[in-house]
């Protein structure tokens, strides 16, 4: 069944800019982890998504199955929807419940994925994107690696003093299943687990590598139908991100890979299903992708070099390049230069991307509800840049870094922040 509500709810977040406001209040990928929680009955105060999102229930379920595929957001969802190849995804839709939600912001992995493992909101954690200024080590870093963008050496913050804990958040939803005697396994490729990230992020849930999917996924029904009472099982796919990146959303690189996804977990709940398991199956994406022309893109150092001198420094006393991606950057200015700064960037970005003070995107509620916290505030900076249509706006740096990707997420276009939850049981 598709769930009409969550689609008008959405449709009335669309801004002037054609851009969609994140639903944190109901439909959101951040209130995933809440719904998580009260799948197992455990009385939380954290938001969970609203309830026609949840098909009618078997109380005889104990099991929560949480697929995650990066990067299959709605466009691409409804574009496989009518396919041959992926045929299941209609008959998920008619046997379950199908939800349009949308990512957070910036859409990117590691702002969705952290908020779902921790069950920390970005405007906590102060984890804002893939590459940041962080506050406390005085700067760029990459917290999936625990290392700094300088030094793609993982966990290199280690040998600068730095611990996990100092600056990410820890598993709020692991405690929380864990006080109930709920076993989380969670299911990564095997680089991400060799990473400081999880000590604070997963830590409490049991951390499974992830080497060939289709292995994997029989170890996955393993675990499950060998668990006796209840337990949460996520399984994370990037593959359809890291081709889309490469050859765009719309590649048939892109499609061959959706079709070979959806058949395994096609063939994996087909196998619970014959063995007999009650479970609640959820399948859902991070975010999308929008498909863009790497030659087009607009390099602000190169464009506008005289914002070079209103940056603020990193502690070593190089400039502070822009945080994000290239359809959300983050620029940490000297105070005196703030105003000065976005007026120049508003000029030169005309009909291009939008300039916004950080502060003003707070008040919208833009990167979550509540107040923030100073992590954040530390982390974010002051003015904030996001591209119009499919524009791309990038640092190109002392390293001459052109990008080639064809491909990209992060800003808050349709492609990138609408997406799904699927939610069906067996």
């Amino acid at each position: 069944m598709l769930n009409e509500k969550s689609l008008y709810t959405i449709s009335t977040q669309i801004t002037e800019n054609e851009f969609i406001k994140p639903l944190y209040q109901s439909y959101c990928f951040s209130n995933i982890s809440g719904t998580l929680l009260k799948l197992f009955k455990q009385e939380t105060k954290k938001k969970g998504l609203p309830k026609d999102c949840i098909a009618e229930l078997n109380p005889d379920c104990k099991k929560v199955i949480l697929f995650i595929i990066d990067a299959f957001g709605w466009d691409l969802l409804q574009r496989n929807m009518q396919q041959p190849r992926t045929h299941s995804l209609k008959q998920w839709e008619e046997a379950g419940m199908l939800s349009k939600i949308t990512s957070s912001f910036p859409s990117t992995t590691a702002v969705c994925m952290t908020e779902l493992y921790s069950g920390v909101p970005t405007i906590s954690s102060g984890v804002i994107e893939w590459f940041y200024y962080d506050g406390q080590v005085g700067e760029i870093i990459n917290p999936f690696g625990f290392s700094l963008y300088s030094d793609e050496k993982l966990n290199c913050l280690s040998d600068q003093g730095f611990t996990p804990n100092q600056l990410l958040p820890t598993s709020a939803l692991a405690s929380s299943l864990n006080e109930i005697e709920v076993p989380w396994y969670a299911y990564m490729p095997d680089s991400y687990l060799k990473s400081k990230y999880n000590e604070a992020v997963l830590s409490g849930s049991k951390l499974v590598s992830i080497l060939d999917r289709k292995e994997s996924l029989n170890n996955f029904i393993t675990n499950i139908l060998n668990t006796p009472g209840p337990g949460l099982f996520t399984f994370y796919l990037p593959d359809i991100d890291e081709a889309s990146h490469k050859f765009g959303p719309q590649s048939t690189v892109v499609n061959t890979i959706t079709s070979n996804i959806i058949a395994d977990i096609n063939s994996t709940i087909n196998y619970l299903k014959s063995k007999g398991t009650k479970a609640t199956v959820l399948l859902t994406a991070d975010h999308g992708q929008i498909e863009v022309d790497p030659a087009k893109t607009i390099y602000i150092d190169r464009e506008v070099p005289e914002l070079a001198p209103m940056l603020k420094r990193t502690k070593s006393g190089k400039i502070t390049m822009p945080s994000g991606s290239p359809r959300d950057l983050f620029f940490h200015v000297q105070k005196d230069f703030i105003q000065e700064a976005k007026s120049l960037l508003t000029c030169k970005l005309a009909n291009r991307a939008m300039v916004y003070l950080v502060q003003d995107l707070l008040d919208s509620e833009m990167f979550g509800l509540g107040k923030p916290s100073q992590q954040f505030i530390n982390n974010i900076g002051q003015l904030a840049v996001i591209p119009l249509v499919n524009n791309t706006v990038y640092w190109l740096g002392d390293q001459h870094d052109f990008l080639t990707f064809k491909g990209y997420h992060g800003g808050l276009s349709k492609y990138e922040m609408e997406t799904f939850f699927l939610c069906l049981n067996l």
